[in-house]
Protein backbone atom coordinates (compact mmCIF):
# COMPACT_ATOMS: atom_id res chain seq x y z
CA UNK A 1 0.00 0.00 0.00
CA UNK A 2 0.79 3.36 -0.42
CA UNK A 3 0.72 6.33 1.59
CA UNK A 4 1.86 9.66 0.26
CA UNK A 5 2.74 11.10 -3.20
CA UNK A 6 4.47 14.50 -3.06
CA UNK A 7 4.62 17.10 -5.83
CA UNK A 8 6.75 19.78 -6.46
CA UNK A 9 7.44 21.40 -9.54
CA UNK A 10 11.00 20.05 -9.22
CA UNK A 11 10.18 16.69 -8.30
CA UNK A 12 7.56 14.03 -7.65
CA UNK A 13 8.00 11.10 -4.93
CA UNK A 14 6.07 8.32 -3.81
CA UNK A 15 6.49 6.59 -0.50
CA UNK A 16 5.75 3.10 1.01
CA UNK A 17 3.27 2.75 3.89
CA UNK A 18 6.20 2.10 5.82
CA UNK A 19 7.43 5.90 5.04
CA UNK A 20 10.34 4.18 3.04
CA UNK A 21 10.33 6.20 -0.01
CA UNK A 22 9.25 3.80 -3.29
CA UNK A 23 10.19 6.29 -6.40
CA UNK A 24 11.50 9.98 -7.56
CA UNK A 25 11.46 11.56 -10.60
CA UNK A 26 12.75 14.75 -11.07
CA UNK A 27 11.07 17.37 -13.23
CA UNK A 28 12.02 20.67 -15.62
CA UNK A 29 9.47 22.60 -17.07
CA UNK A 30 6.83 20.40 -15.95
CA UNK A 31 9.04 17.34 -17.61
CA UNK A 32 10.36 14.27 -16.78
CA UNK A 33 14.17 15.69 -16.92
CA UNK A 34 16.95 13.51 -14.95
CA UNK A 35 16.98 10.00 -13.71
CA UNK A 36 14.20 8.39 -12.40
CA UNK A 37 15.17 6.02 -8.99
CA UNK A 38 13.06 3.54 -7.97
CA UNK A 39 12.87 1.54 -4.88
CA UNK A 40 13.00 -1.51 -3.20
CA UNK A 41 10.44 -0.92 0.61
CA UNK A 42 14.03 -2.05 2.41
CA UNK A 43 15.47 1.49 -0.05
CA UNK A 44 17.75 -0.38 -1.81
CA UNK A 45 18.23 0.75 -5.59
CA UNK A 46 15.62 -0.96 -8.07
CA UNK A 47 15.58 0.66 -11.44
CA UNK A 48 17.07 3.87 -12.88
CA UNK A 49 15.44 5.44 -15.89
CA UNK A 50 17.39 8.19 -17.84
CA UNK A 51 14.99 11.16 -19.29
CA UNK A 52 15.65 14.40 -21.23
CA UNK A 53 12.79 16.74 -21.68
CA UNK A 54 10.74 13.89 -21.02
CA UNK A 55 11.81 11.31 -23.26
CA UNK A 56 12.95 8.20 -21.83
CA UNK A 57 16.48 7.52 -23.31
CA UNK A 58 17.81 4.57 -21.14
CA UNK A 59 16.75 2.12 -17.98
CA UNK A 60 19.25 -0.23 -15.58
CA UNK A 61 17.25 -2.85 -13.46
CA UNK A 62 19.39 -3.56 -10.25
CA UNK A 63 19.08 -6.52 -8.58
CA UNK A 64 20.08 -6.50 -4.62
CA UNK A 65 21.02 -9.67 -2.34
CA UNK A 66 21.34 -10.09 1.13
CA UNK A 67 24.46 -8.76 1.47
CA UNK A 68 23.27 -5.51 0.16
CA UNK A 69 25.61 -5.73 -3.06
CA UNK A 70 23.82 -4.22 -6.13
CA UNK A 71 24.09 -5.96 -9.53
CA UNK A 72 23.08 -4.59 -12.71
CA UNK A 73 20.86 -7.47 -14.19
CA UNK A 74 19.37 -5.51 -17.35
CA UNK A 75 20.37 -2.47 -19.52
CA UNK A 76 17.86 -0.85 -22.04
CA UNK A 77 18.91 2.44 -24.75
CA UNK A 78 16.70 3.61 -26.32
CA UNK A 79 16.44 2.38 -30.53
CA UNK A 80 18.72 -0.25 -29.33
CA UNK A 81 18.29 -3.50 -28.26
CA UNK A 82 18.69 -5.26 -24.89
CA UNK A 83 22.45 -3.97 -23.89
CA UNK A 84 23.56 -6.84 -21.89
CA UNK A 85 22.77 -10.60 -20.92
CA UNK A 86 20.33 -10.16 -17.80
CA UNK A 87 22.12 -12.90 -16.44
CA UNK A 88 25.73 -11.35 -17.78
CA UNK A 89 26.77 -10.65 -13.44
CA UNK A 90 25.83 -13.72 -12.58
CA UNK A 91 28.71 -15.93 -14.88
Amino acid sequence: MITAIINTKTKKEQYYESGALMWETPYVNDKRHGIEKQYYESGALWWEILYTNGVCHSARKFCCFGDSTKHTVAAWKRDAALMMDPMENFL
